[in-house]
Formats: structure tokens, C-alpha cells, sequence
């Protein structure tokens, strides 16, 4: 995955505005989405001068857009990119936009992986996410796109609605399965600022599963998908053997990728930047060979290292201290001292920490409860990564010093804390764990 370069491009368009979405998007006429798309091109001339390795055409719906304004857009990226380089070439689709002619479209420029947004099955939940799929024409069209030589395709699992049991859930799953993709994504409901939902949980009229049932769902995905042969290698993500995103793992294993479209995010020569989504504003830049920017961070050195750590502990690879040491010419203990001078006493040998759980916070992000404390020691050299579960119940691997599984429990609790917040600089808002 050394020195990838991804190009990310958003089509905001949507046919209808799913309740629970903070992405921009808007529903727009045909003559609005024409003029979009001219400026799109214009910004992918003026603003990618670089040979890019995988591209993912994202929203909004790309699918909403007609066959004429498709064509338009891949015939500029193939025109400005080298097909030889790309390596996976990505577009979301809506189930209810496939087509022969779409499929027919996407064959001719060279787009070779495919993202399904399914969400669920579930006629209840359906109508609660506005979003409305038959299982009999999934498979259908997933059969085309299969007739039509396309071999990766991934589909997307929305689980953890008000209401909604393990059966449920159960039932979703197989029906996945039967549809045989090579890669699914898997997303709790989670209420995001700007959407119908949040404001509608804020007035009382939308609730939220318990925390505890949404855990439960979490590990049978994961029980579920690996038993029929999915790897789970990233905290929301499953795929068959050499399927893995290549695209994702840009930005999980903290590589640049250029941003094309009003409301898109890059990262590229050391800025992480955002593209205005005021779209009268996009326009004016892009006429006036810019870019209009409403973020534009520097990413400096110990920033981009402690990232490195944070999007490393997404993946079941981890971040291996090679790949670390090669990138940056730094040992990742040198960069990232533990704290070893408040525990001389505890030190005879590197060793690895493997946690996992579900702990309780307090408002400070605190982790207030770790029962059964323990500190393996396994001489597992160079490894630090996410090595199961995840957004419930994550487990780590951490490299500590400590030699015995006997260690005072608060002192095994205080080297957790200051390993993961102090030195990684890592949030533990969305971590649970405790020690095994």
C-alpha cells in the first residue's frame, strides 16, 4: 500500500434525502445536475495532476445522475487518468438504479468495483430510513452486474434501529449471504447533527436502541460473516480473501487521496482539506482556477504520527513497527515514550497487552469500570493493532512492559489510560475494552 494515491470524487445529488444521512446532498432538477457536472470536470482537469491508484465516486447517489451526465464524468476521468495505473475504480449505486444501460455504462469505462447502499431488508425499518429494497430484485441485479463481468461488489448493513431484535438482524444477514458479495460494510445507526433524525430524537420523537442489544448485534455480524468466510479486517468491514477496499485502506492506513466536487475531503501534500458546499461558491473558485476551501489543516509531523496510530487500530493488521519505522524513519516507541519512568520497578521485558470488553464512562471519556484486570505478557514483538471486534467490545494489542499478570489493578488501569490517551493520543469514545 506504499505511496497509493486515491481521488475521491462527490456526486451530492440524491433522488430523495434518507432521514438519517449528514453527507451534502441535495435534490436537484436535471438542468441543476448539468451544470454541476461541467464544473465537476473542470475541477478534475484544473485540480488532479497526479497518477492516482484507485478512485471512489461517492455522495449523495451517484447513480441518480442520468446516463448522459454519467458518461460525461467517466469519459473525463478516463481522459485525465491512466487506466493502467488504477488498481480499483469505485461508484456507489442505489439497488433501484441498476439497469442494463447503467451497467452497460460503467463496462465501458473501466469502473471494476461496485458499493450497494441495501441498508436492510426489513419492510419496518425500510419505511422508518426511507429507503426501500426488494430482496428478488437485488438478486436479479446483482446477477446482472455479475453476467456483465463485474467481480467485486460490496453491499451495505445498517443495523441498530429502535425496535429491531437479533432475529431481525439474523434474517438481514442471510440475506446477504444469499447475494454472495465479496465485501460488506456494516454501520450501526448513529444520529448525526443535520439530519431529519437527530432532530427528531432531539423533539422526543425518535428513540434509540439499547446500548447493550447494539453490542449484541455487533458480535453476531461478526460471528455471523466470518463463519461463512468474510475477514473481518476493519472495525466495520468484512471481505473474502483479497477483497479488502484498496480505496479505504488509503485513508485507514493514513495515506493522501484528492478530493473532486463540492462537499468532498482530501489529504494531499500534508493538508487535510474540506471543499465548500455552497455550491454558487464552488462554481466562482473553479471559473476563477481555485479552489474553494471552508478546511485546510496542516498536518504536522507528530499529528500525522499519532493518526498513523488511531487509523492503524481500525484494521486487524494493526500498525507493525517496520511499516511504521519505513514511513516516518522513526521507531515508534521512540516517538511515542510510554510511561516507563513511573513504572522502573515493573520493567524486565517487551511484552504485548491484549484487551477487550465493554467498559462504562464517565463524561470526561474516562473509563470508570475494568473488572478482572489482566496483563499478558507473549513476547509479541512489533505488533499494535485491532485484532477482533470493535466499535463494541474492541480488542488491542499494545506493546507494555509489565511482566506479570499480577500487577496492581490500578496501576494496570493508569498504563492503559496514559498508553492510550497520553501517548497514542487516542479517544477512547468509541473503544470499549478492558484487559484479558
Amino acid at each position: 500500500m506504499k505511496n497509493k494515491l486515491g481521488l475521491y470524487i462527490h456526486i451530492p445529488f440524491c433522488k430523495k434525502i434518507c432521514p438519517y444521512c449528514d453527507f451534502f446532498k441535495l435534490v436537484a432538477s436535471n438542468s441543476y445536475q448539468d451544470k454541476y457536472i461541467d464544473y465537476l470536470i473542470k475541477d478534475l482537469n484544473q485540480n488532479v495532476n497526479r497518477d492516482v491508484n484507485t478512485i471512489y465516486i461517492g455522495g449523495g447517489t451517484p447513480s441518480s445522475l442520468s446516463i448522459k451526465n454519467l458518461d460525461r464524468l467517466l469519459k473525463a476521468i478516463s481522459e485525465k487518468t491512466k487506466n493502467n495505473l488504477i488498481e480499483e475504480f469505485t461508484i456507489e449505486l442505489n439497488p433501484e438504479d441498476i439497469n442494463y444501460e447503467l451497467i452497460k455504462t460503467l463496462r465501458k469505462y473501466s469502473v471494476n468495483r461496485i458499493s450497494i447502499g441495501i441498508q436492510t431488508f426489513n419492510k419496518k425499518f425500510q419505511k422508518v430510513l426511507n429507503r426501500y429494497s426488494d430482496f428478488d430484485d437485488i438478486l436479479e441485479k446483482m446477477n446482472l452486474l455479475k453476467l456483465a463481468g463485474f467481480t467485486n461488489i460490496s453491499v451495505d448493513l445498517m443495523y441498530g434501529f429502535a425496535g429491531q431484535t437479533i432475529n431481525d438482524l439474523l434474517e438481514d444477514l442471510e440475506k446477504i449471504y444469499l447475494l454472495k458479495p465479496n465485501h460488506i460494510s456494516t454501520y450501526s445507526l448513529i444520529l448525526e447533527e443535520k439530519t431529519v433524525f437527530y432532530h427528531e430524537y432531539l423533539k422526543g420523537n425518535l428513540s434509540l436502541i439499547d446500548e447493550d442489544l447494539e453490542s449484541m448485534m455487533y458480535y453476531e455480524i461478526i460471528k455471523y460473516l466470518t463463519k461463512y468466510g468474510y475477514e473481518h479486517y476493519e472495525i466495520s468491514n468484512f471481505a473474502k480473501k483479497g477483497m479488502e477496499s484498496i480505496h479505504n485502506l488509503i485513508y485507514w492506513q493514513n495515506l493522501e487521496y484528492l478530493a473532486v466536487g463540492a462537499g468532498s475531503s482530501g489529504y494531499y501534500n500534508n493538508y487535510r482539506y474540506k471543499i465548500t458546499t455552497k455550491i454558487s461558491d464552488y462554481y466562482d473558485s473553479i471559473d476563477n482556477n481555485s479552489i474553494a476551501l471552508i478546511e485546510n489543516e496542516l498536518i504536522d509531523l507528530d499529528t500525522k504520527m499519532s493518526e498513523e496510530i488511531m487509523l492503524g487500530l481500525r484494521t486487524i493488521k494493526g500498525v507493525l513497527l517496520d511499516d511504521f519505522y519505513s514511513k516516518y524513519q522513526k521507531d515508534l516507541f521512540d516517538v511515542f515514550p510510554n510511561c516507563l519512568d513511573d513504572h522502573k520497578d515493573d520493567i524486565d521485558e517487551l511484552s504485548v497487552c491484549e484487551l477487550s470488553g465493554s467498559p462504562k464512562y464517565d463524561s470526561e471519556n474516562k473509563i470508570t469500570n475494568v473488572d478482572d484486570v489482566k496483563i499478558k505478557t507473549s513476547n509479541l514483538m512489533g505488533f499494535i493493532g485491532f485484532s477482533g471486534e470493535g466499535h463494541y467490545g474492541t480488542k488491542l494489542k499494545i506493546r507494555s512492559r509489565f511482566t506479570s499478570g499480577d500487577k496492581n489493578k490500578d496501576d494496570q488501569d493508569f498504563f492503559l489510560h496514559y498508553m492510550l490517551e497520553k501517548v497514542f493520543k487516542i479517544n477512547l469514545f468509541d473503544l470499549n475494552y478492558s484487559f484479558t
